[in-house]
């Protein structure tokens, strides 16, 4: 999936949402039944996305996941932007904003990636016709950046930040930032339960750890989230794109507020063999 810039920013893994804009009536639109192929489970997933004033944005950025899981394509460390002039979707093609770009570029921290790269990588294929479904509906002509976020030293966390800070406060431009929460089961290699309890009950323990770490983003906590990455090895493919929009955050010198609106599974674990991937909504709100 690919990403629009000026109107909304976008940092993606693959289906955790946080959405950033300001005084927006939120709109629910059902994710597309996800392949079997895919290593998630199908999943009628609600998406928190905007409308009324999201055609007064002209850029979209959005951020994807370069994943450090071996179950994705690729490990990365860095930020890289597609160098792609548009994005296809079923529903419309999306314009790269390549003044925007270029404009990123100068900066010099960040790489490009190449085509093939580019198409293999589908966390931004997955989310790209949710956000054409929107701008259609709205005739908008917003453009894109995509953005694919890697592993970050603190050092280089903070370094595109400083970068990025600048279009966060901007209000012309909309950011989306996308993970999943917990994947769980043996072909994920994650099992923790709480061995005291009976299996049936291995959701409720999975809902509470990814709870905790929601509760850590939504109180714009980096470092506990950082250190409840550490203490839980909790499978969120969009660490990266997540840690790296709480040091915006931080950057920005407040004024903002996360307030997650859904969670859910994509089925109940209730046995040791189950599996499962969780889903999560935020939006992000300028309160000052």
């Amino acid at each position: 999936m690919y990403y629009i810039y000026g109107a909304i920013v976008i940092l993606e893994v693959y289906d955790f949402i946080i959405v950033t804009q300001d005084l927006m009536q939120p709109l629910r639109i059902n994710t597309l039944t996800q392949q079997q192929s895919k290593p998630f489970s199908s999943l009628d997933l609600p998406i928190m996305f905007i409308s009324g004033l999201l055609k007064s944005f002209n850029y979209i950025i959005t951020f994807s996941v370069f994943y450090d899981y071996n179950f994705q394509h690729l490990t990365y460390s860095g930020c890289a932007i597609s160098m792609a002039t548009t994005c296809e979707t079923p529903i419309k093609n999306l314009e790269v904003n390549e003044e925007i770009r270029d404009e990123l570029l100068s900066h010099k921290l960040f790489k490009t990636i190449d085509q093939s790269v580019d198409e293999e990588e589908h966390s931004l294929e997955m989310h790209m016709p949710y956000v054409a479904k929107i701008l259609n509906d709205h005739t908008s002509d917003a453009t894109i950046v995509p953005i694919m976020v890697g592993n970050l030293s603190d050092d280089q966390e903070l370094a595109f930040a400083q970068v990025l800070v600048q279009y966060m406060n901007d209000p012309s431009i909309f950011f989306v930032i996308s993970s999943d929460f917990c994947h769980w089961g043996s072909r994920f290699r994650y099992t923790p339960h709480d061995k005291t309890s009976p299996p049936s009950q291995i959701h409720e323990f999975i809902e509470s750890m990814d709870r905790e770490g929601m509760d850590l983003i939504q109180n714009q906590d980096l470092q506990g989230f950082k250190e409840y990455l550490e203490d839980t090895e909790n499978t969120i493919c969009g660490r990266n794109p997540i840690k790296l929009l709480l040091r915006i955050l931080e950057e920005s010198g407040g004024g903002y507020e996360v307030n997650f609106v859904k969670y859910d599974q994509s089925s109940p674990v209730q046995s040791l063999s189950d599996s499962s991937v969780s889903y999560a909504s935020a939006i992000i709100t300028k309160t000052s």
